[in-house]
């Protein structure tokens, strides 16, 4: 059964299955082997097709914050029937969570700079990672809710973007 996940926001569809004794992602563009050895604490390796990456991943409920080379992503999974009642009722998020508690290295931008999907707004430290938050989408920051060295808890309020045109 294929399962919607959402990552940083953006809707992917996949589903898990088996191929003999290995795991398959099964996804759109076709499938790819996978296999995921915990290496404690929190730790993982990670192997897709080829590729061999360490990660570490935490989770709270129906969500896995998920650090892979040097960026943080949230991972959601999405109630098929959740989905479907919200159809058409959509709209991004305009506020970039914390992926764990930590401390603000450095801040990146003002409240009403312009930001383009992708720009670093805000330098995180947690669990002795360097992570930065980026635009998950064009902005303008609305508001910065922590400055440099201050900390936070894991899902506080980091950033908040509002639309371009200011709605």
């Amino acid at each position: 059964m294929r399962q919607e996940f959402t990552i940083d926001e953006t809707g992917h569809e996949a589903a898990l299955g088996r191929r003999g004794r290995q795991l398959v992602l099964l996804r759109g563009d076709g499938d790819l082997p996978v296999e995921l050895r915990p290496l404690g604490a929190g730790a993982y390796l990670l192997r897709a097709g080829t590729r061999e990456v360490s990660v570490f991943l935490a989770s709270d409920g129906d969500a896995t914050f998920v650090h892979l080379d040097g960026e943080s992503y949230r991972i959601d999974w999405r109630d098929p029937l959740e989905r479907l009642a919200q159809a058409g009722s959509g709209g991004l998020a305009d506020v970039a969570q914390a992926p764990m508690p930590g401390t603000v290295i450095a801040v990146k931008l003002k409240v009403g700079d312009p930001v383009r999907k992708g720009q670093t707004m805000m330098l995180i430290e947690s669990m002795k990672l360097e992570t930065a938050i980026n635009a998950w989408r064009d902005g303008v920051i609305a508001k910065l809710h922590y400055a440099a060295g201050q900390t936070f808890d894991r899902a506080a309020a980091l950033v908040t973007l509002e639309s371009l045109s200011g709605g």
